[in-house]
C-alpha cells in the first residue's frame, strides 16, 4: 500500500506537511471565529443597553404624562 501511495505522489513527508498546513489553517479559522463571536457578543450587549435606555425613557415619559 505504501508503494501505491508513493506512486500517487503521497509520501510520509508530503502527508505530514499537508496535515501541518491543514492544522494551521484550522487554527486561523478558529481564531477568526472566536474573534467574530466576541464582536457579536459585544454588539449584543450594546443593543441590550440601548433597549434598556429606550424602555426607561418611555417609562419616564408615561409617568410624566400621568
Amino acid at each position: 500500500m505504501d508503494e501505491e501511495l508513493e506512486q500517487r505522489g503521497v509520501t510520509p513527508e508530503s502527508f505530514f506537511d499537508q496535515a501541518t498546513e491543514t492544522r494551521e489553517m484550522v487554527q486561523t479559522v478558529q481564531k477568526t471565529s472566536n474573534s467574530n463571536l466576541s464582536l457579536l457578543n459585544e454588539l449584543k450587549e450594546r443593543v441590550r443597553k440601548i433597549e434598556i435606555k429606550l424602555f426607561d425613557e418611555e417609562d419616564r415619559r408615561q409617568k410624566e404624562e400621568m
